[in-house]
């Protein structure tokens, strides 16, 4: 049996930095719901030849100031130029509020240095 073999709805989604680029990309809104957002697996791949970050919030805001001056990534990935990472947690990752993603070109978490259109693309499986 697998680590997640039960019966749930899961979704995936696909990414790349065009959608990441400019504001966080919102995947789902949590609020509201009786379930939290509950991510189960996520790969990106940076084919810059810079470092990135991909940072993982715990919200459903989608405002362009958002996540650069008000809410502090629930889980930030530093991605060497070239580079692919992978994460299949033990345990689902709960998010209470929401799942968005954000792509920087810098590592703080007030930050919103930018990055190209294909940088960096990405795949969730969450539920």
């Amino acid at each position: 049996m697998g680590v997640y073999e039960e019966v749930i709805g899961l979704n995936a989604n696909y990414i790349s930095t065009s959608s990441l680029s400019s504001f966080p990309y919102p995947i789902q809104q949590t609020s509201g719901s009786s379930e939290p957002t509950k991510i189960y697996s996520m790969t990106f791949n940076n084919v810059a030849a810079a470092v990135r970050y991909v940072k993982i919030m715990n919200t459903s805001a989608t405002t362009a100031l958002f996540g650069v001056s008000t809410v502090t990534p629930f889980m930030r990935i530093a991605m060497a130029a070239g580079s692919n990472y992978t994460y299949t947690p033990p345990a689902p990752l709960v998010l209470s509020e929401g799942l968005s993603v954000f792509a920087t070109s810098t590592a703080d978490d007030a930050s919103n240095g930018a990055v190209v259109a294909g940088d960096i693309h990405g795949f969730i499986i969450y539920s």
